[in-house]
């Protein structure tokens, strides 16, 4: 490219010769310039603001004195020792958790039962946390970051530890198959037999109820018999956990199915008179193994 121009003095003619060459290093000159008069403006400008005004430079450039480091650095540890007093006292809270239910463990299990229950303990599960003191602030908050994982993860096992335990109880047939206050009309074991008034051994107790009161699963588990006959009438046997069955006879009604699966609490019917008995009321066994169980070591009930 040619660019021609004339001289007004002398009316001569002059041109230029432009090539594409010659356009990119002018350009890169013009580029390099700029960049440097940018850069020079910028190292002089800061280094005047921090001389006459350090907030304008503070602004410019996100820059802190060494005291505006260490206030920060002071405040952040200020949050992390009160994020980590809330940490010890959530930790102290589940501690008085574990206290509760190792109370309410011992009034709501079963004498007989406790041993076995030694396994849902939640005992073990009880962090301790670690202290803060003489760490750098980086470690202190990775330290608090770990802490607080830790506490989630405790709190997740001993909502599962205590959901199994739950579980646990449940299949056990220690709720009351009747509800209200419990009146005894005859207990376990040897016994003067009403009818024959001969000694005889009674395999559950008897408890008074009028004809066509509900009774209820004293656990959790499956019916394995729907029956009926001479000495125990109308029945129904449940199967449960660990070997435990139960029985519920002289009935009225029966208002589920052979092979149902059934939770700790459900309707099972009505009681009744059915079979051998000298009046209304629920017979209730319990068995462990096909041996019979006094029902009263197991129940939690009130009884009159």
């Amino acid at each position: 490219m040619q660019i021609f121009w004339v001289s007004s003095s002398v009316g001569q003619i002059k041109s230029i010769n432009i090539t594409f060459k010659k356009l990119v290093v002018m350009s890169t000159i013009m580029v390099s310039v700029i960049l440097g008069l940018g850069i020079a403006l910028q190292f002089f400008g800061f280094r005047m603001a921090i001389e006459y005004d350090p907030s304008i430079a503070r602004k410019l450039g996100n820059l802190h004195t060494a005291v505006e480091l260490e206030n920060l650095h002071a405040l952040y540890r200020l949050k992390l020792n009160e994020l980590n007093q809330q940490l010890e006292s959530n930790r102290q809270k589940i501690y008085q958790l574990l206290q509760l239910n190792k109370r309410l463990s011992e009034i709501a299990t079963p004498a007989m039962l406790r041993k076995e229950s030694d396994r849902f303990s939640l005992e073990g599960l009880y962090p301790e946390l670690l202290a803060l003191n003489q760490t750098s602030t980086l470690k202190a908050l990775s330290i608090t970051a770990k802490q607080m994982r830790r506490l989630n993860k405790v709190s997740e096992q001993d909502i599962d530890q205590l959901s199994r335990y739950i579980a646990w109880l449940e299949s056990k047939p220690i709720k009351a198959p009747l509800h209200g206050e419990i009146l005894m009309a005859s207990g376990f074991g040897k016994r003067t037999d009403p009818m024959s008034a001969m000694p005889s051994f009674h395999p559950g107790i008897d408890l008074s109820a009028p004809i066509g009161t509900p009774f209820y699963a004293a656990a959790s588990g499956k019916i394995t018999q729907i029956s009926s006959n001479p000495e125990y009438g109308t029945q129904l046997i449940l199967e449960h956990a660990d070997g435990f069955t139960t029985r519920y006879a002289h009935l009225q009604s029966v208002a589920v199915k052979q092979g149902s699966l059934i939770q700790q609490g459900d309707y099972l019917g009505t009681t009744g008179n059915t079979g051998k008995s000298t009046g209304p009321h629920l017979h209730f066994e319990t068995m462990r193994n096909g041996d019979k169980i006094d029902p009263l070591k197991l129940l939690l009930i009130t009884q009159k």
